[in-house]
């Protein structure tokens, strides 16, 4: 008897300790959701970050970067309310407090489009934000193993990932313009980069100029872009080469391209090069060594 009932308590426990938990629950999500609602231009603009970076495969520092780029639209709008204000410094500290407020109104109004206007100057940037680290959040969970729904998922979201990186790659490369010949340094750029490790992600590749006056070794199999990377390093050289020249600081810069390989399609193949490079503006010397 005694048995028998101390398992009917520990049932009833067990029933009890459930539906607080579930309780508990409830609450918790009833509060997360209306904090979302409370914040939707916040959600609405770190879901589209999050989408962006998820589908392009960029790190979150890239998205870092775009909301750093939105920071004079942030102060343009402070300043707005601090002159609307008549200089009170309070009005510019309270504006992201003043927009939301407005932007619901204009939702209770039924327009929009008009709250989003209202709130985007602040709401983009934080939005920006927070996808960065949701994303930076759902990376280090993957890489951990501590997300998926099988042990292989995070290898299978590696590579999802590092086909989404070659997809953006390629759309760079291809977009005029995408991928300057020099840099705002004025290196040499070799082309658009997929993933980077032990160095600050970048969307494009950037040689330091005195690199390209030591020896280097470019080694791929057939197709997989050498004689283009080598054309784009000597025109590039010779751009950077081209500008300390009209500075003072260099001699005049020369190009010399040799094929070494030897057999009969050499000549036809410095040739080539020759013609590729004077059309890229470079003054080029060919010679062929059999």
């Amino acid at each position: 008897m005694i048995g028998r009932r101390r398992v009917r308590e520990y049932q009833r426990f067990t029933v009890l300790v459930f539906l607080i938990a579930a309780v508990l629950w409830l609450v918790l999500v009833a509060v997360v959701v209306a904090l979302l609602v409370a914040a939707w231009p916040l959600v609405v603009a770190a879901a589209w970050a999050y989408a962006v970076a998820w589908g392009a495969g960029w790190p979150p520092r890239r998205v870092a970067m775009a909301a750093g780029w939105c920071l004079p639209m942030v102060a343009a709008f402070a300043l707005a309310y601090w002159l609307a204000g008549d200089g009170a410094w309070q009005a510019a500290a309270w504006s992201p407090v003043a927009a939301w407020l407005r932007a619901w109104d204009a939702l209770d109004a039924g327009e929009l489009l008009r709250a989003m206007v209202i709130i985007a100057p602040t709401a983009i940037p934080a939005g920006l934000l927070l996808g960065a680290f949701a994303w930076r959040v759902r990376i280090g969970l993957m890489a951990s193993g501590a997300a998926g729904w099988s042990p292989a998922a995070p290898v299978a979201f590696d590579e999802r990932q590092w086909r989404r990186s070659v997809r953006s790659a390629a759309f760079r490369v291809r977009a005029p313009g995408g991928v300057p010949l020099l840099s705002r340094r004025g290196n040499p750029v070799l082309g658009a980069v997929i993933r980077s490790v032990g160095h600050r992600p970048r969307p494009v590749l950037e040689l330091p100029y005195a690199l390209l006056r030591t020896h280097m070794l470019i080694v791929g199999t057939t197709g997989a872009g050498k004689t283009t990377a080598l054309i784009r390093l000597m025109a590039g050289f010779w751009a950077a080469a081209s500008v300390r020249f009209r500075r003072g600081a260099e001699a005049r810069p020369w190009v010399v391209v040799i094929d070494a390989k030897g057999g009969f399609d050499s000549r036809d193949s410095a040739e080539k090069t020759r013609d590729v490079l004077r059309d890229l503006g470079c003054g080029a010397g060919g010679g062929v060594a059999g």
